[in-house]
């Protein structure tokens, strides 16, 4: 083998390898995405849940407590720092958030049952903590 062929063979085996890196690379963050869109939709759930449960029991609903401490996939994205009402509202808030789909799906989810979904922005007023609480109001 002569240093042409070496150097092409080595060119191959480096460029193999950094497309098998890159495929393993999108595969992991496939793998990623899909669980934190996962842990979204779970939480959302409990929300509706328990949403459902309290109206079914005749309590007052209470406003549940997102985001904070829930780790990653809530906090990938700059969340804006205001009410967010309804799906119009929501949809235009997370236009840009990787699992906006996931979010919208509690707004979704409460249009169909002729409620108005929200979720409300709240802090501290120390400037250390913030996060949203889903609540829902009849049409």
């Amino acid at each position: 083998m002569n240093l042409g062929e070496k150097l092409k063979a080595a060119n191959e085996a480096r460029e193999a390898e950094a497309n098998a890196a890159a495929v393993r690379k999108r595969e992991q963050d496939e793998r990623k995405f899909r669980e934190d869109n996962n842990t979204i939709l779970n939480e959302l759930q409990k929300h509706i849940n328990g949403i459902v449960d309290d109206i079914d029991a005749n309590h007052k609903v209470k406003a549940r407590k997102i985001k904070s401490g829930l780790g990653d996939p809530w906090n990938t994205f700059k969340w804006p720092q205001r009410k967010m009402v309804g799906i119009n509202d929501a949809q235009n808030a997370f236009a840009k958030h990787p699992h906006r789909d996931a979010l919208l799906t509690f707004f979704h989810w409460a249009d169909e049952n002729g409620l108005v979904g929200i979720f409300e922005y709240q802090h501290d007023g120390g400037g250390m903590d913030s996060w949203y609480v889903t609540k829902v109001i009849p049409k």
